[in-house]
């Protein structure tokens, strides 16, 4: 039996039979103790009074070998948390990913031109880049593939438009995850093999 892959998880307590990567956004010093973690500062949550105490938690942290990406992180125009601070942040997160070898997972909301700009200055091929939970039109996806990054689709993939976009997506480019949602990922295997019109099993 095939073993589902979620590459991005907000689901902490028990695991379905997948290889999940659980992210955790706070308290890098008391970790779960799961095979797989992403650890990032989120930029919801970024506060000013305690984010540079965070970061020097999170950069101990990676230093775990079951930490296997940094993120989410990024940048989210929707938030109410200051943007040069989410900005100082990210950046830091970028740099650290660069240091360490690991993948980013990243957090973007209105803020494409942005995000893509410090991707590209920063990171420019040194680690793999994953924009997670893809729900924006095709023009944005085709800019950020040709960037040579990837892709994730979740919950998103039931609605039309999402799976539009999905279908064109090269299949060695993307990922699928739960996040937040409380379908299983199996169930969103099954949305992306019907969207692509392959057997279920060409997405393991």
């Amino acid at each position: 039996m095939n073993t589902y892959f979620d590459i991005h998880s907000h689901h902490v307590g028990k695991l379905p039979a997948s290889r999940t990567i659980v992210n955790v956004n706070s308290d890098f010093n008391r970790l779960p103790d799961y095979e797989f973690l992403s650890v990032g500062l989120h930029p919801w949550h970024l506060q000013a009074s305690t984010a540079e105490a965070a970061f020097h938690n999170l950069k101990t942290a990676v230093q775990q070998t079951n930490i296997i990406a940094i993120g989410e992180c990024g940048l989210d125009k929707a938030c109410e948390t200051d943007f040069e601070l989410q900005s100082h942040y990210f950046n830091l997160q970028l740099d650290l990913a660069v240091e360490t070898g690991k993948p980013l997972i990243i957090h973007c909301v209105r803020a494409f031109e942005e995000t893509l700009q410090l991707l590209n200055q920063r990171i420019n091929g040194k680690v793999p880049v994953i924009f997670h939970g893809f729900a924006k039109n095709q023009s944005t996806a085709d800019r950020i593939l040709s960037c040579g990054y990837y892709l994730s689709f979740g919950k998103h993939l039931a609605d039309e438009k999402t799976t539009a976009v999905f279908l064109q997506c090269p299949i060695n480019r993307i990922f699928l995850e739960t996040d937040n949602s409380q379908l299983p990922i199996s169930t969103i295997y099954q949305l992306a093999a019907e969207a692509k019109g392959i057997s279920i099993d060409l997405l393991y």
